[in-house]
C-alpha cells in the first residue's frame, strides 16, 4: 500500500491517496501543462497483471516529491500528478471507482 500526500488541484486542501500498484489504471509521462490526449507524452497502460515499469517510476518519483516537500498534486481525486522536471511530469490514474472520501482525505473502500 502507498500513501501520497497532495493538495488539491482546484482547492489546494491537504489530502492523503493510498492505493496498492493493482489500482493503478495509466500513467502519463510527459508535459506536464497540457491535454491529456497522448500528443505531448505517452501513456502506460496494466496489461495482463503485469505492471509496467513507468508505475513504479511514477510511485518512487511522488514519494521521493513528499519526502522532500514539493508539490504534489492530485486532481478529482483519483489522479496524482508529480513534476519530473521543469514542464514535465508523472500522471497516476488510479481506479476510482475504488474510492470514497472522507474529512481526512481520500482512502480506498
Amino acid at each position: 500500500m502507498f500513501t501520497i500526500s497532495t493538495a488539491d488541484y482546484t482547492t489546494r486542501e491537504a489530502k492523503e491517496i493510498s492505493f496498492t500498484m493493482a489500482d493503478i489504471k495509466k500513467v502519463y509521462k510527459g508535459k506536464q501543462n497540457s491535454c491529456r490526449c497522448g500528443c505531448e507524452g505517452e501513456y502506460f497502460y496494466a496489461k495482463d497483471g503485469v505492471d509496467p515499469k513507468a508505475f513504479s517510476m511514477a510511485i518512487k518519483h511522488a514519494i521521493r516529491a513528499n519526502k522532500r516537500g514539493e508539490s504534489v498534486t492530485s486532481i478529482d481525486g483519483y489522479i496524482i500528478e508529480a513534476e519530473l522536471a521543469k514542464g514535465k511530469c508523472y500522471s497516476i490514474y488510479i481506479d476510482e471507482s475504488k474510492f470514497s472520501t472522507f474529512a481526512h482525505g481520500i482512502k480506498l473502500k
